[in-house]
């Protein structure tokens, strides 16, 4: 099997797969772009048979497989694997992913490689040997449902570009980092209050301070507190919010049209709420044609102790379409503010 954007085995069928199995004895060629990639109606893959050793690029590999619910890799060989970027992308429907056994000692792109997996609630990385990686912009961007995260084993001293690696992980609580975790700029971390609660040899962490997503991604090994532990998010703060934007909208066929709400619970004692979409994104069809999607919703702003049960906001869609199918994502900015 071999892959490549427009090369897979199946590409006339990417909307009646709804099943993948692998049996024992099929093996891949070095280049398994794409693979499974648009298989947007599968539900379910068992790859436990697939043979991988050969392959050294799993980029988009299983890019808007956006029903998938079980994925199986059990079996998989990334020995050889170099680039992994966007291989989950927009797999927004799977809770679940045990990426655990993958070597990742050559890997050197890792950047959007779980992007829009939004429903995952739990992701096991404390295995993944990233001291050859140099790309992990937006890794985990929009992994909204993800609660806790182990990175305890990421070296980032190769890392030059972490742009919107924590974007959009508003559900995040719990982070463990290694010593040879550093931040870079604009990394996306956004949650506050974070307390180290066990430092990285497993004694329990001593200070009680409270450190907001900037002042936590400003700690190194050479600080005080050194950056390796556990740290949590202290769970007493009364600006605990959720925001829930829209995981999909479906334009109007023949107008281009759409409306979406956005809404939000809890509250906030101190800070002002805002969200904002940005004002227009890239839609891209199948064949490849790109066409631009406009966004009309102003920042809404909510005050302390604002939030009421049911909070909403609404926005409008457009776009002048043709006949085919168009996809794209478009992002929030999600903001607290004294």
């Amino acid at each position: 099997l071999s892959g490549s954007r427009n090369g897979m085995p199946w590409k006339n069928y990417l909307d009646s797969v709804t099943s993948v199995v692998v049996e024992n004895g099929v093996s891949t060629n070095q280049n398994v772009s794409y693979l499974f990639a648009n298989l947007k109606n599968c539900i379910k893959m068992d790859l436990s048979g697939l043979d991988t050793s050969k392959a050294t690029n799993m980029m988009y590999m299983f890019y808007y497989c956006k029903s998938l619910t079980s994925l199986n890799l059990s079996n998989f060989n990334t020995s050889s694997v170099t680039d992994m970027c966007d291989m989950f992308q927009d797999c927004s429907s799977l809770t679940s992913l045990d990426v655990s056994n993958f070597d990742t000692s050559g890997v050197t792109d890792m950047s959007y490689m779980f992007d829009y997996c939004s429903s995952l609630t739990s992701l096991d990385v404390s295995n993944f040997d990233t001291s050859n990686v140099m790309e992990m912009g937006s890794m985990f961007r929009n992994c909204s449902s993800l609660t806790s995260l182990d990175v305890s084993n990421f070296n980032t001293s190769n890392e030059t570009w972490m742009y919107n690696m924590f974007y959009n992980c508003g559900s995040l609580y719990r982070l463990v980092l290694s010593e040879n975790f550093k931040f870079l700029d604009d990394h996306g971390l956004s949650v506050d209050n974070w307390v180290k609660v066990k430092n990285a040899d497993g004694s329990p962490g001593t200070d009680a301070t409270k450190y907001t997503a900037a002042q936590l991604a400003a700690l190194d090994s050479t600080t005080t507190p050194s950056i390796g532990g556990t740290w949590q998010v202290d769970t007493t703060s009364k600006n605990t919010f959720s925001v829930i934007i829209p995981k999909q909208v479906i334009l109007d066929g023949e107008t281009g049209d759409a409306t979406y709400q956005v809404s939000v619970k809890g509250d906030t004692e101190t800070k002002t709420l805002s969200v904002q979409p940005e004002d227009n994104f890239t839609l891209t069809s199948e064949g490849g044609k790109t066409t631009t999607c406009t966004v009309t919703q102003e920042k809404t702003t909510w005050n302390p102790n604002s939030i009421t049960e049911g909070s909403t906001t609404s926005g409008q869609l457009h776009a002048d379409l043709s006949a085919g199918t168009w996809v794209g994502a478009f992002l929030f900015t999600i903001a607290l503010t004294n």
